[in-house]
């Protein structure tokens, strides 16, 4: 089964649904985890922005337009995956940032 076949078929009802999903992730695995490493810079941080993006792919499946290249997709699910991770980073130091101009009280 190619992409585009295996996309089809995942966004039709089915017993198999699920396994189809599951097969076409696993296929794109790698290529997504290089494109997460090469963001995060840490492939354990890489891994649980895969899993953010296998679920999000499992839960956004049944929106997506027909025609669209699997890969294509799950590449763009986990980019946005990735804008979330770099907000969420930015937000952190911002934080850490602002703790530092707490007045503690202390001369």
């Amino acid at each position: 089964m190619d992409s585009d076949e295996g996309f089809a078929k995942c966004g039709r009802a089915g017993a198999t649904q699920d396994q189809d999903v599951e097969e076409l992730l696993a296929r794109h695995r790698q290529r997504v985890l290089r494109v997460l490493v090469g963001v995060t810079g840490s492939f354990s941080e890489a891994e649980v922005l895969w899993e953010a993006t296998r679920c999000e792919a499992r839960r956004a499946l049944p929106q997506m337009q027909p025609g669209l290249a699997f890969r294509t997709w799950v590449l763009w699910v986990a980019v946005k995956a990735c804008a979330r991770w770099i907000e969420h980073q930015e937000r952190s130091q911002q934080c850490l940032g602002a703790g530092s101009e707490i007045p503690t009280g202390r001369g």
